[in-house]
């Protein structure tokens, strides 16, 4: 009986042993999965926690402005609300992200910098978690760490309004995630969340549309349920498009119009932009990270050559939403446009390499493959890290530029006080015009100090001027120069040389063709836009303001300079016809 008393309770206690030990189990693994997401967000704060001192950049007073103007949910489904902001691209998403950080801080930067910082860490967590579906867990958390180290994550990081593109990366991560765990045999409940991740993500950019052909690039699971997973993120699809086309108005977005529709005549400006991704997104030993990447690819392609067409059919899905953007506004830096192709770039690589120790790694050729994957490996992670820290610096420093000169206008109310917007500045003017909105809308004071876009227009209301110094970092008072500036303008302007403007405006899309100079440059002057280097003929998808009034000003190879008189737009549209004649 004893006995009996006393091998209950020892099998009670090992009872409880063995579910405490379970527990641990459990909490282990948690701990193991929750430790990279740990160790990704202190990355990220610790290399760009600088941004956190930041102010508004480049767009951000933009999509305030509209924030503070319409309710949020207005953007998800009022075409005439969305439209007024942009009809090239549908990126809804960015309102409510923006929404949430003004409910929770304000108008405060620094939440919405913490904010954009936790959602970088998070998408290289998510970045980590699917490459660990198919490599160790230090493998993937090293390919996650190289993609953090890129170029196009070093300008995103400082960029409030590219907030939707990483977290609509986030979203796109845990659409494969879930995808994948549903063709291994789990529930549909993986594959309901993988639907609705996606959903999200296409809110948030166009560039994740693709989504929808997961099916076809990851070759897992039995038929049945690839082809059901395939249906499933149609459905996405067959959501996505009556939606697209109620918002824009049109199925293809872009800023791209009026080009002509010569598609061959476009083929080498398309050619051309795509091929200086490379060069972009990898720098200067851009022809090494590549190299590497071809050759882990290549040999994986190799060893099974059906995995060909997922070779060629993953970066056609994910270059194919770049063309148009190619031709307009063009890609001439390592930025947004970058970041889903760098993702995948990373992450293919690290893939490839998996499998090919996986694949080959048997025996005493275990420590040589692994050998020749880790210096392949290390050969690129130092070009690439130091790409990515030299674009991190040239993005800061006109963030700099934003952040003094943007902070200078909030301060100032006086109209008689004006400034000389730096270059960048120049070319997105319309960052002060709603900065100036936002502070009267906030109720911060009226007025705004004048932004002068050329000397030659530098007039007498003008009492005080001041001009960025890049090397104290701060406005300088120049006040003393503005005589000096309008002589030496005046000096370099040709009042009667010839000059052509044709210019047609219809609420969407904006043509123009300038001449008769063949050479030289044109560019746009308007108060509510800026500077903005024109090419002789083209055309872009864009809604302007009620009663915009612009100039066109044209420099000669020589220097000279002559200036087209003020031109207005009416609101409905309207088509404008100068010229001015050679004098005999």
């Amino acid at each position: 009986m004893t006995r009996g008393k006393t091998g209950g309770k020892t099998d009670g206690l090992s009872s409880v042993r063995r579910a405490d030990d379970g527990s641990r189990g459990r909490l282990s693994v948690a701990a193991a999965a929750l430790l990279p997401a740990v160790l990704l967000s202190v990355a990220v704060l610790w290399r760009w926690h600088g941004t956190l001192s930041g102010y508004w950049r480049w767009d951000d007073t933009a999509l305030l402005n509209h924030l503070l103007k319409y309710p949020c949910w207005w953007n998800f489904w009022v075409p005439e609300v969305y439209r007024e902001l942009s009809c090239a691209n549908l990126t809804p998403w960015v309102f409510l992200s923006f929404r949430v950080d003004q409910g929770l801080f304000g108008l405060d930067p620094a939440g919405f910098y913490t904010h954009h910082l936790v959602s970088l860490g998070l998408a290289a967590a998510a970045c980590q978690a699917v490459l660990s579906l198919w490599l160790p867990r230090r493998a993937a958390l090293c390919g996650a760490l190289l993609f953090l180290a890129g170029a196009p994550v070093a300008t995103v990081a400082q960029r409030l309004m590219t907030r939707h593109y990483i977290e609509g990366m986030i979203f796109a991560l845990a659409a494969v995630y879930g995808y994948v765990r549903f063709v291994r045999g789990g529930s549909r409940v993986w594959l309901g969340a993988a639907m609705g991740a996606c959903l999200l993500a296409v809110t948030a950019k166009e560039i994740y549309v693709p989504l929808i052909f997961l099916p076809l690039c990851v070759a897992e699971g039995d038929i049945r349920r690839r082809l059901g997973g395939l249906a499933a993120l149609g459905l996405v699809a067959a959501v996505y498009v009556p939606w697209r086309v109620r918002m824009l108005g049109v199925l293809l977005g872009g800023y791209g119009g009026g080009e002509g529709g010569d598609m061959m005549a476009l083929l080498p400006v398309v050619g051309r932009g795509l091929a200086r991704l490379p060069v972009l997104a990898g720098g200067p030993a851009w022809m090494l990270s590549l190299g590497i990447w071809l050759v882990l690819v290549g040999i994986w392609v190799g060893r099974r050559p059906a995995r060909a067409l997922r070779a060629v059919l993953l970066p056609a899905l994910v270059l194919l939403p770049l063309v148009p953007l190619t031709v307009s506004p063009g890609i001439a830096n390592p930025d947004r446009y970058l970041l889903l192709p760098w993702l995948v770039l990373v992450m293919t690589g690290f893939l490839a390499g998996g499998v090919l120790v996986r694949e080959t790694a048997h025996g005493r050729n275990e420590t040589v493959v692994k050998a020749a994957v880790l210096l392949l490996a290390a050969a690129a992670v130092v070009p690439i890290a130091a790409h990515g820290c030299e674009t991190g610096r040239d993005v800061g420093r006109v963030a700099a530029e934003f952040d003094i000169q943007g902070r200078f206008a909030w301060r100032h109310n006086d109209p008689t006080i004006g400034f000389m917007p730096t270059e960048s500045l120049a070319g997105s003017y319309w960052y002060i015009n709603f900065l100036g909105r936002i502070k009267e809308r906030t109720g911060h004071g009226r007025g705004m100090p004048q932004g002068i876009l050329d000397d030659w227009l530098l007039d007498d209301s003008i009492g005080k001027l001041y001009a960025y110094d890049p090397d104290a970092v701060r406005m300088r008072d120049i006040s003393a120069d503005i005589a000096a500036r309008r002589a030496t303008a005046g000096a370099g302007v040709r009042p009667a040389a010839p000059l052509e403007v044709v210019f047609s405006y219809r609420p969407g899309l904006v043509t123009w063709r300038f001449g008769p100079q063949g050479d030289g440059w044109y560019h746009l002057l308007a108060a509510a836009l800026g500077v903005r280097t024109m090419p002789p003929a083209g055309g872009i998808r864009a809604v302007l303001p009620d009663r915009f009034t612009f100039r066109v000003r044209y420099t000669s190879p020589e220097g000279w300079r002559t200036f087209s008189p003020p031109f207005i737009f009416a609101p409905g549209g309207t088509d404008i016809r100068w010229s001015r004649e050679p004098q005999s």
